[in-house]
């Protein structure tokens, strides 16, 4: 089985998590919505822009490693007992 989300538009016009396969794939929706969802410029900026700077977000934080950009949500304990 695939894992995926699914997003459902609101009567605002804007995106909500209806339902995710994965806690991973919950996160990202998440960041879809709303990290990325309100304002992608900064992130855009970022992911072009200084690579020693990192961005965090609502739900989710982001850092880059030589050309890889690494999410992690900000508020669930790393299987490695990282921060």
């Amino acid at each position: 089985m695939n894992n995926y989300l699914q997003l459902t538009l609101t009567e605002n016009s804007h995106y909500w998590y209806k339902t995710a396969t994965t806690i991973e794939m919950c996160i990202l929706s998440y960041f879809l919505i709303s990290d990325a969802g309100n304002n992608p410029t900064p992130y855009k900026e970022w992911i072009f822009g200084d690579p020693s700077l990192s961005i965090g977000g609502n739900i989710t934080y982001l850092d880059k490693e030589g050309e890889d950009i690494i999410m992690s949500d900000q508020y669930s304990e790393q299987p490695d007992g990282g921060p």
